[in-house]
């Protein structure tokens, strides 16, 4: 049976926002691969409580220790920051860190999926449907977890992975599968 694919991304508004002092970050979680940071990220969370195991702020993607448990099993090709969660009564949530996924694969198929055409500062595809290239994915058959390079917010999870999140019963991941041609 043909292994499966998934584009995991937020479910809902968490909330939380990077503190002011923060805005250098905006994106860069994304678009590079080693970014040193000599401190907590400050974000600040304008909801009650935060309830969810997955956090997308501005491609910053923020993990419950759940998850983070759960994803290091996934990879190992990763790096996490720190993080300070500040609620708006002051109190401070510290259980949740940053978690950049290193790798990435060109799996997006040009010639497949529907898009209209690309950004032109970061190429990324303006895209209405993702369709993954069968013959790169064939090559990485390792990878349980991984960005695609075309789209580098996108999170791709294969059917292992996507098992191992839902019996950790992990929050905050919308999963819709991808065809693969």
């Amino acid at each position: 049976m043909e292994m499966k694919y998934y584009d995991a991304y937020l479910a809902r508004e968490s909330g939380v926002h990077l503190d002011e002092d923060e805005i250098w970050l905006w994106g860069n979680f994304v678009f590079q691969s080693d970014i040193e940071v000599d401190r907590p990220v400050r974000f600040v969370l304008e909801k009650k409580s935060l309830t969810q195991d997955f956090v997308d702020v501005s491609s910053a993607f923020l993990v419950s220790n759940k998850l983070f448990e759960v994803l290091s099993k996934l990879t190992d090709n990763y790096k996490t920051y720190p993080t300070v969660i500040r609620k708006k009564d002051g109190t401070v949530i510290e259980d949740y860190r940053i978690f950049h996924i290193r790798d990435e694969i060109a799996c997006f198929n040009w010639e497949k999926s529907s898009y209209v055409g690309k950004d032109e500062v970061t190429g990324t595809p303006d895209y209405r449907t993702i369709v993954l290239d069968r013959k790169v994915l064939a090559e990485h058959q390792d990878k349980n977890i991984f960005r695609m390079k075309e789209i580098k917010s996108a999170i791709i999870i294969n059917d292992y992975a996507k098992k191992m999140l839902e019996k950790a019963k992990i929050t905050g991941f919308i999963y819709e599968e991808l065809a693969v041609e």
